[in-house]
Parts: C-alpha cells; sequence; structure tokens
C-alpha cells in the first residue's frame, strides 16, 4: 500500500542536545523526550 501526502500537516523544527544522552525538542513543543543509548 502507498501513501502520498500532498498536504503539510504541521510544520516545526527540533533541537537535540547532548547527543544519545541528551533531550531532544521540537519548536512547537508537540514532541519532548530524552534520548538515551540503546541497551545492549
Amino acid at each position: 500500500m502507498e501513501f502520498w501526502l500532498t498536504t503539510a500537516l504541521c510544520t516545526a523544527q527540533a533541537h537535540v542536545a547532548g547527543g544519545r544522552n541528551g533531550r531532544g525538542r521540537t519548536s512547537d513543543g508537540r514532541l519532548d523526550l530524552d534520548l538515551r543509548q540503546p541497551k545492549p
């Protein structure tokens, strides 16, 4: 099944600080999360 998005639903910028053990957040605040290294 193919799906083509023809209209942007939202636009935002993302900023990540701290690398693999950091934090990521979008400019609109809809996504805000901690980043961690995967467990082996």
